[in-house]
Parts: structure tokens; sequence; C-alpha cells
């Protein structure tokens, strides 16, 4: 049974005042928007809801005082219970801007887990959860898996920091993961190496089945693509972009000034010229287009393969779609 007196930190013979007087401490405390990097923030928040829920009613906290005196079967040997928490990497060597997955398990009840320190690393969004029961000692015990996938941002021998969780009164700390990162070669050029920024694609699902991401939020469902690319694509790319806003302003400015045609028409007329010098460019310097290729990319249409939608999940219906993407294609 749960110790919902521990959970708020007050005694049993604490009154409706103190019950209150520790719930907006706890609240205040324990509430996810203060802890973003701790995925089990909200468990232990709605944990201290419940706590209150129960200790502020008297009818339920009289039932609750007089069945925290029963005799729990099996009270025992859940004491005894020899908890576990480790990591594992799903390869040990990758290339440059690939993705892996980390993930951190442990059995029973765990808090405060602290997630480890990924320098060197680009985490391509919240982990992912998961849960399953198992049975230790002849015992049924949850078991919690957090699930990073990440790649790295540099070449050469990088580490994983450890982690901890505290599982009852005791604490436990995974291993350091090392990582070698190999050179990538360009997904935009032909023969070059990837030693420029990479491209960021954002891709959104929604996760339904056993495993979710953590906490649940609309930007939390959002995944991250890094496609290698090269300081050359990097920079054609760059001038790209600006010489499609360039000419999406020149369009919106002087084409009605010269012709009775709409603002926004005006815009669009300016930018498709601007794609058109655009992809000209392109062809003439041997750099394939960012927005088009990208979805070539082998880990993109995996994804996509999965069920994954191009753009960024923002909860307000109709943003949520692809659509939103093939404006930005047609504009950047």
């Amino acid at each position: 049974m749960k110790n919902y007196y521990g959970v708020l930190g007050i005694t049993p013979d604490a009154d409706a005042r103190a019950v209150r007087k520790a719930w907006l401490s706890k609240a205040k405390q324990l509430h996810p928007d203060h802890h973003p990097d701790d995925p089990t923030a909200e468990e232990l928040f709605k944990e201290a809801q419940e706590a209150y829920r129960i200790l502020s009613d008297p009818f339920l906290k009289s039932r609750y005082d007089e069945s925290r005196h029963e005799p729990l079967a099996g009270t025992a040997a859940s004491a005894t219970l020899q908890h576990y928490f480790f990591s594992k990497c799903s390869q040990s060597t990758v290339l440059q801007f690939e993705e892996l997955e980390v993930s951190f398990t442990y059995s029973g009840r765990g808090r405060m887990f602290r997630r480890p320190t990924f320098k060197g690393f680009f985490i391509t969004g919240s982990p992912y959860v998961s849960h399953r029961l198992v049975v230790m000692d002849g015992q049924t015990v949850r078991e919690t898996t957090f699930r990073y996938v990440v790649c790295p941002m540099e070449k050469g021998e990088l580490e994983i920091g450890r982690s901890g969780i505290t599982i009852g009164d005791r604490s436990y700390f995974s291993e350091p993961v090392r990582i070698t990162s190999l050179e990538n070669q360009c997904h935009f050029t032909s023969g070059e190496k990837a030693d420029g920024k990479p491209l960021k694609v954002v891709l959104h699902h929604d996760f339904e089945g056993q495993e979710s991401r953590a906490p649940v939020s609309e930007k939390k469902k959002n995944h991250i693509v890094l496609v290698p690319r090269s300081r050359t694509a990097y920079i054609f790319h760059s001038i790209g972009m600006a010489m499609k806003i360039m000419f999406m302003i020149w369009g919106a400015v002087m084409i009605p000034f010269y012709f009775p045609v709409p603002f926004l028409i005006a815009a669009l007329i300016g930018s498709l010229a601007g794609g058109i010098n655009v992809t000209v460019m392109y062809k003439l310097a041997g750099v394939q287009s960012k927005f088009l290729h990208a979805r070539k990319f082998q880990v993109v249409s995996n994804y996509l393969d999965k069920g994954y939608v191009l753009g960024e999940s923002t909860g307000i219906p109709g943003i949520r779609s692809s659509f939103w993407y093939e404006i930005q294609k047609l504009l950047f």
C-alpha cells in the first residue's frame, strides 16, 4: 500500500490545514513544467495529487488509516526484493549524425530519474516510455524502460554519462556508455564528407500503443531526423533560402506596382521565380534540393513508412498534417 503520508511529507496526525499546505508545497516542487528533463515528474505529481485527494477527504482518510493497519500478504518479501537498474545501447560504433538508441530500465516504483549527460550528442526528441510486468521472487513487479534516440554530433570517442534512479530507500546508478563516432558522407552532394550543419527534418506521430512519449504533450510527439550535409551543401542551401525570400519580397512589392495582382499571389509568383533560379543554381553546383532530397534519406523514409507525418505537431487541427511542410518547401 502507498504511504500517502510519506508522499506529502506529513505525519498521520496532521490536520486538514497541514495536509493542504503540504500538498501545495509538493505540487509546486513536483510539477512537470519545472522538471522537463525528468520523465518521472508527471508520475510523481499525479501520486501527490492522489495522496491529497485521499487525505483531504475525512471519509477516505478514515478508510485509508484503517486499511494501513491490516496485514498485507507478501509485505516482508517485498522489502527483500533485489531491484535492478541498467542501461543498454543499440550499437557501440555509429556514423556521425546517425541515430542510435540508449535505454534505461528499472524494476519497482523508481523515483527521481536522473537523466544522463549527452555531451556531444543530439537528442532527437523526448524519451519513449514503456511498462511491463515481471515476476521477481514470486511477486509481480512493474518494470519501466526509458528509451532515448540520439545522434553523435562529433567524431571520435564519445561517452554518455551515468544515470541514476531511487527505488525505495536505495539509489541505483548505470555505467557510462562509450560510443565510437565515424565520419559520414553528405546526403546532398556526391563524394563529400558531412562536415557542415546537418539538416533537421521534423516529423510527428501519435504513438498509440504500449509505448509513448514522456511526458505526453503535442511538442513531445515531434521527432527530429538529422540528415548529414557537407559544408558546401549547407552554404548553397542557405543561399537558396535567401534567394527565395528576396524573390518573394520582390514579387510582393514590384508585381502589384505594374499589374493588378493581389499581394499574396504576387508573393507566390516571386517565390516561384526564386525557386526556378535556385533549382538552376543547385544543378550547376551539383547540390540536391534540401526539401525534395531529404524525403529520400533512408531514415526519413523509414519513419514515414512507420506512420510518421512530416511537419511539427502543434495540437491545432489542420497544422499537424504535411500540408504546412509543403507550404514551407514552396516558400523556402
